[in-house]
């Protein structure tokens, strides 16, 4: 069988700022171009099941199909759209592509992304298929006289990326792969099973390095730690009682890897409580000695089992805990059921004390350098896309930024409101104003009402930040109005986990 690759020669490519390999677009295929090509739409004919023969059929560049978490997409139209370029994405065309996702875009909300390209549920034997084409492009570092402290040398191996220095109860992690990286940049827990001490930094707008350092017993399981960084060094305390961490953690015998596949975490639900007729909010117990704080804007996948089969869906907490030393960590998760869907059903009927899977954060983007404390933000949010605004609010409320920062919730009725609890602020304080909109209000609602239009927004200026989150249709007409009103590309961020 031929491999798509050989077909098409390799890209010239380029680098974004950040050093992650790039193609250069042609216009009109871009992030928001897709967006606005999708809204609403289906792009390809479902069926209930694809087998491997079926697959191996749609291995060419005008006929791609791809598998990602046991679903199958045509991406034949998605191709030109691809920031790696097609031949990257050609190396899964007909095979389980998962593998390269976690690898490369871990934090991409795919579903959301693809839903256009849906086909279904891949039914057949992974293990039969080809496994995915080698690289296309380059990925050697590159060295850039502005961005040293982003540079890694080419003779660098993994191995070698990160520094490990041990004393008495304090594990340090240093590494010139990084720079202004906070607690936030940091994920670590144990694995009692596999004996080992896992600590994930997920640098904004760079690929994420997992440290796996081997522990000779387990003694650390159930001391509680803190962690801090200064001047990019991770500093990791342990209440040990033998205060010699070298009885424990084999620092030589580390394993660095860049990019690694995402890990879930089994947390336990605390409670869940209805917030609205068909909307809750669940509160998740981390397990003990995960450490896990969440960036504004990220998200988690939720692993959803339903009968035979695992489903997996974006989801963006709403709060975040992190753990103390009486009190586990936790998330809080504000999701809508519906009736007829294929995973919030099952959700629904978890109850005080359940298993709750949830993965890694997952993005790269650093939302809170992008709003800044001088500008002024609009949030436009409709439904559910109110989730990744919440923590907006509340870092805005906890630094007391002055720039205005106006929130538009659009919703359908009064009864589509959450509950005021989980909101920060209900309607206007000193710093954040809220307005909701409903497009089918009763008779008694004297708030605005309709869809979005150019009249429900702020006088803005050059500063002015818009973030949006909702429902394409949503989003397409958001981004239509923002364009008629010469709102700059680069005052605009869509959320898509």
């Amino acid at each position: 069988m031929l491999n798509p690759n050989n077909l098409i020669p390799k890209p010239s490519v380029g680098r974004s700022e950040y050093g992650r390999v790039k193609v250069a677009l042609p216009p009109g295929k871009g992030l928001m171009d897709w967006v606005r090509l999708t809204a609403g739409k289906s792009l390809s004919k479902k069926r209930s099941g694809i087998d491997n023969e079926e697959m191996s059929k749609h291995s060419s560049q005008d006929d791609c199909w791809v598998i990602l978490f046991g679903q199958v997409y045509d991406v034949t139209k998605y191709l030109d759209f691809h920031p790696g370029g097609i031949p990257e994405l050609m190396r899964a065309a007909g095979r389980d592509g998962t593998p390269l996702f976690n690898q490369y875009h871990a934090w991409v909300n795919y579903e959301n992304m693809l839903k256009a390209c849906l086909v279904g549920p891949f039914t057949g034997e992974l293990n039969k298929l080809p496994p995915c084409g080698p690289s296309t492009i380059d990925e050697s570092p590159v060295s850039s006289p502005n961005l040293n402290t982003f540079s890694v040398p080419r003779n660098l191996s993994e191995e070698n990326l990160v520094k490990l220095e041990l004393n008495e109860q304090i594990l340090y992690i240093s590494s010139t792969y990084w720079n202004e990286i906070t607690t936030k940049n940091i994920i670590i827990n144990f694995s009692e099973l596999q004996s080992h001490l896992r600590v994930l930094v997920r640098p904004f707008e760079k690929p994420s390095i997992e440290i796996v350092i081997p522990v000779y017993n387990n003694s650390l399981y159930t001391s509680f730690y803190t962690v801090s960084v200064v001047s990019d060094r991770i500093i990791v305390l342990f209440d040990y009682e033998k205060n010699d961490l070298n009885l424990v953690l084999n620092i030589k015998g580390k394993i660095v890897k860049k990019r690694p596949t995402v890990q879930y975490h089994r947390g336990l639900i605390r409670s869940v409580k209805n917030l609205s007729h068909d909307t809750l909010l669940y509160d998740i117990a981390l397990p003990k000695n995960v450490y896990f704080d969440m960036p504004l804007g990220h998200h988690v996948s939720v692993k959803i089992r339903k009968g035979n089969a695992t489903l997996y869906r974006p989801y963006t907490p709403v709060c975040s805990v992190l753990p103390q030393e009486t009190l586990l960590g936790s998330l809080q998760f504000l999701i809508k059921i519906y009736s007829d869907g294929i995973c919030t059903p099952t959700l629904g009927k978890l109850k005080e004390g359940d298993v709750f899977e949830l993965s890694d954060a997952i993005g790269d983007i650093d939302v809170d350098a992008l709003i800044g404390t001088e500008k002024s933000l609009v949030l436009l949010a409709a439904g559910t896309g109110i989730t990744p605004m919440i923590p907006i609010i509340r870092h805005r409320l906890s630094q007391a930024i002055r720039p205005p920062t106006k929130l538009l919730f659009y919703n359908k009725t009064e009864k589509d409101i959450p509950d005021e609890c989980v909101m920060p602020v209900k309607y206007k304080n000193d710093v954040i104003e809220i307005s909701h909109i409903l497009s089918s209000p009763s008779s008694e609602w004297t708030g605005l009402s309709g869809r979005i239009e150019s009249s429900h927004l702020p006088i803005i200026d050059n500063q002015t930040q818009f973030l949006l989150c909702g429902p394409d249709g949503f989003i397409n007409s958001a981004l239509r109005i923002l364009e008629e009103i010469d709102c700059k590309k680069c005052n605009i961020h869509v959320f898509q986990g």
